[in-house]
């Protein structure tokens, strides 16, 4: 007989772990200040360095401060038998908020706050240029019906003048330029002293 294996249920994770990962809204970034850590942190092991950075990295995940839980933070941050250094850690770089029973960082809160405007910015700019490209869209349909409409109109004879402004009007010279000669100064034709005729007839003499 073939054995027949039956299939052993799991345990699914606690909820507190899939929480910060599962929702797809999280930070993917954060602006790490290299020189700030350094002095901040320079007395630590590290073997301490490496849990703080876990605090801080769930801190920004999560965008919101740390659960008052040393349990689940140990979870997360795979420190359960840093019970020691992790209590320590909470208690020289957070604050404790009693109220609300979590754990707050002035430098991530920071961050953290400034992302969010950088996304609500960006929101509202994609708006705005999507609200823009609408618009154009549409007057862009306006403008080709109206085009649509101006083919179809008839041509009208309207294109002659209404007046005859346009007509040059020539003024009446005598036919012989021999016989006159212009004043350029007034524009009006004056006739050749008698003298220069004379001489014009012998000249056409053969």
């Amino acid at each position: 007989m073939i054995p027949i294996l039956k299939r052993v249920p799991t345990n699914p994770l606690p909820q507190f772990l899939l929480s910060g990962f599962l929702s797809g809204n999280c930070m993917h970034y954060y602006q790490h200040h290299i020189g700030d850590f350094i002095k901040d942190t320079s007395f630590l092991t590290n073997e301490e360095i490496g849990i703080y950075l876990k605090l801080i990295w769930l801190y920004y995940d999560s965008e919101k401060p740390l659960p008052n839980n040393l349990f689940e933070l140990g979870m997360k941050t795979a420190t359960r038998d840093n019970r020691v250094e992790l209590e320590g850690l909470l208690g020289m770089f957070f604050v404790l908020d009693l109220q609300n029973q979590c754990w707050h960082h002035t430098r991530c809160d920071k961050e953290i706050e400034h992302y969010k405007q950088q996304l609500t910015s960006a929101s509202k700019a994609g708006k705005a240029s999507a609200l823009k490209r609408l618009m154009n869209r549409n007057a862009t349909g306006v403008e080709q019906a109206l085009n649509e409409r101006s083919t179809g109109v008839q041509p009208t004879m309207n294109h002659e003048p209404l007046t005859n402004n346009h007509i040059i009007k020539k003024r009446s010279y005598p036919q012989d330029p021999a016989l006159i000669k212009i004043d350029l100064d007034n524009k009006k034709a004056v006739p050749i002293p008698e003298h220069i005729k004379a001489k014009l007839a012998e000249l056409r003499k053969p």
